[in-house]
């Protein structure tokens, strides 16, 4: 609804990828508009699991702050 509203802006969210590669404690810190927010953390919340963190050869779960933009279209 946001997009072909043409709402620009910056969407803030965070999550966790768990040591099996699932996306766990999902949740926006910033939004313009609450439709394209909803749209954002479903994205996440159905997408396929990710690589977890290595080290020391072992798999650790990782903390990841992600910045998407939505801006007008030409």
């Amino acid at each position: 609804m946001a997009h072909e509203s043409d709402i620009p802006g910056r969407i803030v969210v965070s999550f966790v990828i768990d040591t099996t590669g699932r996306l766990t404690q999902i949740e926006a810190l910033q939004h313009p508009d609450r439709s394209l927010t909803d749209k954002v953390l479903r994205i996440l919340e159905q997408s396929p699991r990710w690589k977890p963190g290595l080290s020391g050869g072992r798999t650790i779960p990782v903390e990841v702050l992600l910045p998407l933009y939505s801006r007008r279209r030409p």
